[in-house]
This record gives C-alpha cells, sequence and structure tokens, in this order.
C-alpha cells in the first residue's frame, strides 16, 4: 500500500499558488523612438489601457525626435488605482530633450 502524505502535497500547491497570485502584476515597458514600438510618448500613452491592472513604464531612447511629438503632450484619462504610470530615459541615454 502506497501512502501519499497530503500535507506535503497542499504545501507544494499552496507554495505554486501564492508565487502566482503575488506575481500577478507585471511592469510593461513602452519603448519610443524612431526605431521603436512607439514613436511618440503620446502614442505609447494612448496604448496604455484606461484602466490599470500593472505598472507602465514609457521609456526614451536616443532615437526619440520631439519634432515628432504634437504638444502639448495630454496625459489624461487612465485610472491608476496604485499601479504607475513612469515616463523616463531607458537606462544609458542621456541628453534626450522634450520639448515643443
Amino acid at each position: 500500500m502506497r501512502v501519499i502524505n497530503t500535507r506535503k502535497a497542499c504545501s507544494i500547491c499552496y507554495c505554486i499558488f501564492s508565487i502566482w497570485a503575488f506575481s500577478a502584476s507585471a511592469t510593461v515597458f513602452h519603448d519610443v523612438g524612431n526605431s521603436k514600438t512607439y514613436v511618440t510618448i503620446q502614442a505609447a500613452y494612448d496604448a496604455i489601457p484606461g484602466v490599470l491592472a500593472d505598472d507602465y513604464v514609457v521609456e526614451l531612447y536616443g532615437d526619440y525626435d520631439p519634432n515628432n511629438e504634437s504638444f502639448p503632450i495630454v496625459l489624461t484619462g487612465r485610472t491608476t488605482s496604485g499601479f504607475n504610470i513612469i515616463i523616463r530615459p531607458a537606462s544609458g541615454e542621456t541628453g534626450i530633450v522634450c520639448s515643443g
């Protein structure tokens, strides 16, 4: 006769469920630059859903050209519910100017 230690099996299930439950939200990156997914900050922002379920980071790359932007950039119409939208230069990028 084989005996299964159900306490151990339940602990493993709980651990897997706990990891899944606590890692459900993520950080979504929107890359902005002429060679990236989005050419403008506005396009990257507009692609963010109206009600956030994750944090969003809009990262500007060296080939970002503010001349492609229509100013003012409008950053409204999002329900954050504890999540964040961050606009910043990508790691290692310097000298990015956003003005219009």
